[in-house]
Order: structure tokens, then C-alpha cells, then sequence
């Protein structure tokens, strides 16, 4: 999540830490997800207050931040089955994963994409100039 933020360039996403003890959050409250809901997957609210989890999750974000192979490839409808199944592997085993060097990967991997999106949004700029 921190190496979302970092690319995070206009400041749009806001995290919050749910592990601590004690976590309560109103909104998440009244949409019925607890501490161990918001542990066991990845949560997000937009700005219009609406609930995303998972895939969704991630399309959205990736999409927010400019990055919109990414925010393709979580969202698509032909890939779901395959993208959800991968999805819902990883969480259940990502401190494993992470413990492996997954991380490492994934960090390498979102930064490339963001780069690349940069690259082609300043390549798209430049032309209408």
C-alpha cells in the first residue's frame, strides 16, 4: 500500500491503517464491515462514499492513479474468474508471500506501470502542444 501512495502524485489517496487494536472506522461500521473483514481483504471507499473490495478494489485505484493497464487488467469482465481466483489466493497467503519477496516484485512491477503511464500521458501532452 505505501508503494501505491508513493506514486500517488496528486495526493488523492488517503490510507488507513485497520490492523491496530481497537480499530474502528463509522463508515465501514455502516456499511457492516469490522476490523476482521477489512483485514481478510483489500477495502476501499471512493469519494462518492461507495465500497469496492478486491479486484475492484485495485481497478479502481490503478485507475486513479493513472496507471490504466493496470486498472484494465484488475477490471476485466473476460478475465474475472482468472482475476478473482488470483486475487482471493494472494490474500489469504500474503504475509507469506511477502515474507518470500513477493513484495519485492510487485513494488518493481507498480512502479514500472507508473512510469510507463507517465511516460505516455507526458508523450499525449506534448503532442497537443
Amino acid at each position: 500500500m505505501q508503494e501505491l501512495k508513493a506514486i500517488d502524485v496528486d495526493n488523492v489517496l488517503e490510507l488507513i491503517d485497520c490492523s491496530v487494536a481497537g480499530f474502528t472506522d463509522a463508515p465501514a461500521q455502516a456499511a457492516g464491515l469490522d476490523q476482521r473483514r477489512l483485514m481478510a481483504a483489500m477495502y476501499i471507499r471512493t469519494p462518492d462514499g461507495q465500497w469496492l473490495d478486491g479486484p475492484d478494489a485495485f481497478a479502481h485505484l490503478y485507475a486513479t492513479l493513472g496507471i490504466p493497464g493496470m486498472a484494465k487488467l484488475w477490471g476485466s469482465r473476460r478475465l474475472r474468474p482468472l482475476v478473482n481466483a488470483g486475487y482471493w489466493l494472494f490474500a489469504r497467503t500474503r504475509k507469506l508471500l511477502s515474507a518470500l519477496g513477493f513484495a519485492h516484485l510487485v513494488r518493481w512491477f507498480v512502479r514500472r506501470e507508473a512510469q510507463r503511464a507517465a511516460a505516455r500521458a507526458q508523450h499525449c501532452n506534448s503532442q497537443r502542444d
